[in-house]
């Protein structure tokens, strides 16, 4: 699955890539190279972004969808809920979302499978 994170960096704008689990524990995080001086320390962005960005705090904007944006000066962030937690990407407000978007949904697919292969299942399969 980290082929897919490692995907986010190669779309030109994207600064970070941040997956928290439901319980706001930092699962992936990844700052593209040259950017951490622009947001200080990866710590910090992990630790803002796990204290503010959780899904009961977004869902609100995106209505019955699973994913949306958030724009700032000089950053959009796109959340995408997963079976686990949520997928952040900063990145330039002049990224193509639809390439950040096709790539987070590869993501999420990837996780929920991962999840529904688990536990006694995944022994019983032909």
């Amino acid at each position: 699955m980290s082929a897919h994170f490692d995907e986010l960096f190669t779309i030109q704008g994207v600064h970070g890539v941040f997956h928290l689990s439901d319980n706001r524990k930092p699962l992936y995080s990844q700052m593209a190279s040259g950017k951490e001086e622009a947001f200080a320390d990866e710590r910090e962005v992990v630790s803002f972004l796990s204290e503010k960005m959780t899904w009961e705090s977004l869902a609100p904007l995106c209505g019955d969808g699973t994913d949306g944006e958030i724009l700032y000066d000089a950053v959009t962030v796109y959340f995408r809920k997963t079976a686990v937690g949520l997928v952040l990407v900063l990145m330039a407000p002049g990224c193509v979302v639809s390439m950040v978007k096709m790539t987070c949904d590869l993501i999420a697919n990837e996780i929920e499978k991962s999840q529904k292969s688990r536990g006694l299942g995944r022994f019983f399969k032909m």
